[in-house]
């Protein structure tokens, strides 16, 4: 977007330009447009020869005038003249005598102006101004250097510390299993059955024992006697 307005602004600032020149054509052609003079007591005063041409259109008169009293202007060759008519590309020097004993010591600041005058009407074609400065004994402070009174210290290389890896040993875990305590209760006497294939033998019976206090063996009773004998009696009938 500003590309394209650019582009279209260019051809109207031409056109302008064309326009302003054709109605406030440029009638003042300078040999400075600023001036530098350093005097010091005991030197001789400063001149200088302004150059100043008429590149207009038509014949015009020059005028030349200073803001400031210690500079003195007139045409060259001639005494006390700031103004002079020429035509179309003539032109003509202005001696600048720059008065420093009319100023003090130090850096002074003047202008000289230049009017371009139409001859009928006495209207100002154009104007331009020249700059002037006097340095008078005058003594530029110098502007201080920073010293630099601390050694800059070089810049410690970081260094890479290894840290030492902190292993952990997992030991196995140990499950105890809780140990077992055998009843202390007396089991009843236990009935072994005997296998088809083998021959059968008579069964002993184990009582428990009897209080070590009485020292004596409990009988088995009668009923089960009998009942054994017959079991027993069963089998062997059934073997042969």
């Amino acid at each position: 977007m500003s590309t394209l307005v650019a582009k279209l602004l260019f051809p109207f600032s031409m056109i302008l330009a064309l326009v302003s020149g054709v109605i406030n054509p440029s009638y003042i052609q300078l040999g400075a447009e600023s001036l530098v003079f350093d005097y010091k007591t005991g030197d001789s005063r400063p001149l200088y020869f302004l150059n100043v041409k008429n590149i207009g259109q038509q014949k015009a008169r020059f005028d030349i005038t200073s803001n400031v009293d210690w500079i003195f202007m007139t045409q060259e060759g001639l005494d006390n003249t700031k103004s002079i008519q020429l035509d179309v590309e003539n032109s003509v020097n202005f001696v600048l005598d720059i008065r420093t004993d009319l100023v003090a010591n130090g850096q002074q600041l003047g202008e000289i102006i230049i009017d371009a005058v139409r001859l009928e009407d006495k209207t100002i074609l154009e104007t331009q101004k020249v700059s002037i400065t006097l340095n008078k004994n005058f003594v530029p402070t110098p502007t201080p250097i920073p010293s630099i009174s601390e050694t800059p210290t070089d810049t410690p290389v970081s260094t890479a510390t290894e840290i030492p890896l902190i292993t952990t040993q997992i030991s196995p875990v140990v499950s105890v299993a809780p140990t077992q305590t055998p009843s202390k209760t007396l089991m009843p006497t236990v009935r072994v059955s005997p296998s088809a294939s083998v021959k059968a033998e008579p069964i002993k019976l184990v009582s428990p024992s009897a209080s070590p206090e009485t020292g004596k063996q409990t009988e088995m009773p009668e009923e089960t006697k009998k009942s054994i004998w017959r079991i027993i009696t069963g089998w062997f009938f059934k073997l042969f």
